[in-house]
């Protein structure tokens, strides 16, 4: 590997490590699942570990999740989001820049490393700028007034801005001074209009401050200014007192300092940094809607409809609680998605993220007497996630808890509230699976009407009267499955009320259809509508209904 590409690792790795939890961020609309990826019609006891192969991961690449009472469960793997964040380089072309390193200059090494950055960054959504000090060679390097502000955003920040990076690099070169203090406050400025996009500043220099100034204070001044910036550092070829200097101001401004002596030291600096990189969750501010949650269900958080995530890390065993009431007869799924790295509690007991470490999460359900009615448990990587659903048949409320029992349960973990209306309940009937019940609801002509399948309603039977004026005309019906992931199959059967002869069966159909039917002159039908997958057992699924005679 020669000099340039290791520097190219080097300059890399410190921007991966400083925004890898963005990787994470939860995407507001969330691609449907396919069908494979979900696991059909599972029966499996306490503490049994179940394994799961997503159709979009390779055949030889499993997840391992621990599983409860599956029976209205649903599992997936999202694919994940582009990289995402915003940064400005501050690129050192003083002249000391025009310095060697094993014979190369070290301005050529820093524009041949930035040059695989931008290459590296092609594709994602990563807003990039950068800010360069000491290269206008027009000012006399001992004009210091003209100096201490030689530092200009010569590209703004911008996505898709790569390919201008690379054509800029031919035009650095090293001339001037070292201006930090001025170049960090610029660039808080810079990023401010940024400042919801986890913004970072990656000074990339040979040499500490030479105009006066104060890069910590200047640091520390954009704190102050609410400008939250994460600045990082990458220093070579630096004296001891040098090393020392940038390391604080690393430090100051809540990043990592980077040392490149030179090749060694450039490899053992990457080494070091794989092997400690340390994942920072973004702060409560980027959050959707944070939760705290009760410490038991008598002092469960009450929420809405809506998507939320974790206020605070949970220990392992502890349980964030929450109630949803809407009313009767209301649908409530719980959608919780593995949003990042793990957690643990370190030696000195505070929480830290670890690459290292999958995140676990886990839902449980219960009704309002404190009966747990089901759970789900996730413990795998970024974007994988877990539903339950409970109906509220009582309009008592529905109460989940989130925590975990193997591990940590990390605060940026997303969840998301569902509710919906549970059809022929809703209706103030409840429509049953069998022709031969004998509390059959009358399905009315020309109105649209609403019914719901989802466990443990898996059918539902309707009667249907043929006016006598409409004697010989066919009979047509609408139907429509709303707030499915992917296209769900059912059948439709109909047979004749009095002697309970089925007339048609229409199987398999996906999503909605249209039909006619004779009904032979029968007066008295019974329409029957039933899930034809095993896929749609664990969908909460609410249909639309139309009977006309035509």
């Amino acid at each position: 590997m020669n000099a340039g590409n290791q520097f190219a690792c080097l300059l890399f790795a410190a921007l991966i490590g400083s925004t890898s939890a963005a990787r994470g961020q939860f995407a507001p609309d969330i691609p449907p699942v396919d069908p494979g990826e979900l696991t059909p019609g599972l029966t499996v006891r306490e503490n049994d570990l179940v394994r799961v192969q997503p159709a979009d991961i390779g055949p030889k690449r499993y997840r391992h999740t621990r599983a409860v009472d599956r029976t209205n469960g649903a599992r997936g793997h999202e694919k994940k989001s582009k990289t995402s964040g915003t940064l400005e380089i501050i690129f050192d072309s003083s002249n000391s820049m025009n310095g060697r390193i094993a014979g190369v200059r070290k301005i050529d090494l820093a524009k041949e490393a930035l040059k695989h950055l931008a290459n590296a960054l092609e594709g994602t959504d990563f807003r990039v700028g950068l800010r360069v000090f000491g290269n206008d060679k027009s000012i006399p390097i001992d004009d210091m007034a003209r100096a201490s502000m030689d530092s200009h955003l010569v590209l703004p920040i911008a996505k898709n801005n790569m390919r201008r990076i690379r054509d800029y690099i031919p035009r650095l070169g090293a001339h001037g001074r070292t201006p930090i203090a001025y170049s960090i406050q610029q660039g808080g400025k810079d990023l401010q209009a940024h400042r919801e996009h986890d913004p970072i500043i990656l000074l990339i220099s040979d040499g500490i401050e030479s105009c006066n100034g104060d890069p910590i204070a200047a640091v520390t001044s954009l704190k102050t200014q609410g400008i939250r910036v994460k600045t990082h550092v990458i220093g070579f070829d630096l004296k001891d007192a040098e090393k020392e200097s940038l390391r604080a101001l690393a430090q100051a401004g809540d990043g990592r300092y980077y040392d490149a002596a030179d090749l060694t030291g450039l490899l053992k600096s990457l080494d070091a940094f794989v092997e400690t990189v340390e994942v920072k969750a973004p702060p409560h501010g980027n959050y959707a809607n944070p939760a705290t949650g009760g410490k038991d269900q008598a002092s469960a958080c009450e929420l809405k409809a809506g998507k939320y995530t974790l206020w605070k890390h949970l220990d392992k065993g502890q349980r964030a609680w929450f109630k949803v009431h809407q009313g009767l007869t209301k649908r409530v799924a719980i959608k919780t998605y593995i949003n990042g790295h793990g957690v643990h509690r370190d030696k000195d007991g505070t929480f830290k993220y670890s690459e290292h470490l999958k995140a676990s999460s886990s839902i449980h359900l219960y009704d309002k007497g404190g009966k747990k009615r089901s759970s789900v448990v996730l413990h795998g990587d970024e974007q994988e996630w877990a539903r339950l659903h409970m109906l509220d048949s009582r309009g008592e409320g529905v109460f989940f808890a989130i925590g975990s029992d193997f591990g940590c349960t990390p605060r940026n973990l997303m969840f998301e509230v569902i509710v919906q209306e549970a059809g022929d309940l809703w209706e103030g009937i409840e429509a049953p699976d069998d022709i031969k019940a004998g509390n059959i609801p009358e399905a009315p002509l020309h109105e649209t009407f609403y019914g719901h399948m989802g466990s443990p309603d898996r059918a539902d039977v309707y009667k249907v009267a043929i006016p006598e004026e409409h004697k010989g005309k066919k009979l047509q019906l609408d139907i429509k499955f709303s707030d499915v992931d992917k296209p769900c199959r059912f059948k439709i059967e109909f047979y004749d009320a009095r002697t309970g002869k089925r007339l048609s069966r229409h199987t398999p159909l996906s999503s909605g259809t249209t039909l006619e039917l004779d009904p032979n002159g029968a007066r008295q039908l019974l329409f029957k509508v039933s899930d034809n997958n095993p896929t749609l057992y664990y969908l909460m699924n609410s249909y639309r209904v139309k009977l006309a005679i035509k």
